[in-house]
């Protein structure tokens, strides 16, 4: 092995443990749009033998520990029955009725859901090696540090409102820290999302406007305080957390 080759050899080696540290969490997806994809989850079961299985309606995952986590499917008359029984007047917040693992973080351990709900819904879950689960609206888009992740729900069309959320890595979970809620007539389309070191994302957006769409820029910031604030043309504001 000539110099160059033992150290291009050496380089390679130390990218395998420091370079998989640095890459993005789930994979080097930017973004999963959320559109029920068969062929998306057999990739991802194919290439993660170990961790995940699908048995008709039912999804299994194995987590850190041994534990499994099992998840099965409703169909339309199954999730109507869960309605009633629950006396649910919104179908969408309790009647999930497809799951698809998309995503693997294998540094914490945690699996990444797209969930499908009755009628014309979807949120993503985080699944954490102890089996419990955070919600969230749409694809995280992390910091740098990978401690914080933003996401952003449109807001034309289907929803009402368009939501602004960042989650903070606390105790091993991913806690929300700020929402913001933007109001009536001025819903958005996300066009990109970057984050500027570990406090500050900028959103690039656009308006529903017809025929022709403003385009526009929004932040959240972290303060010295560490409040976070929302900046941006558009009119919004922070909605109360619960815990």
């Amino acid at each position: 092995m000539t110099g160059k080759s033992f150290i291009t050899a050496i380089l390679g080696l130390m990218c395998l443990t420091s370079c998989q540290e640095d890459s993005p969490p789930f994979g080097a997806l930017a973004k999963i749009e959320s559109f029920y994809d068969d062929a998306r989850e057999v990739q991802f079961i194919e290439s993660h033998k170990a961790l995940a299985k699908r048995d008709g309606d039912i999804l299994e995952l194995r987590l850190v520990g041994g534990m499994t986590a099992r998840f099965q499917n409703l169909d339309r008359d199954q999730c109507m029955d869960k309605i009633r029984v629950n006396n649910i007047t919104d179908g969408s917040e309790g009647c999930p009725v497809q799951y698809q693992v998309v995503g693997y973080w294998k540094r914490h351990g945690i699996f990444l859901l797209d969930v499908f709900r009755y009628y014309e819904e979807h949120n993503f879950e985080l699944v954490y090696a102890d089996g419990s689960i955070t919600e969230i609206l749409e694809f995280p888009f992390f910091s740098s540090n990978q401690t914080r992740f933003a996401t952003i729900q449109d807001g034309c069309g289907y929803y009402p409102d368009s939501l602004i959320a960042i989650f903070e890595m606390q105790n091993g979970k991913f806690e929300p820290v700020h929402i913001s809620a933007f109001v009536e007539d001025n819903a958005i389309v996300v066009r990109s999302v970057r984050w500027d070191g570990t406090e500050r994302v900028i959103f690039d957006v656009s308006d529903c406007g017809y025929p022709e769409a403003k385009n526009a820029t929004l932040t959240v910031e972290r303060d010295q305080k560490g409040k976070w604030t929302w900046s941006g043309p558009m009119k919004a504001t922070e909605v109360e957390r619960t815990p």
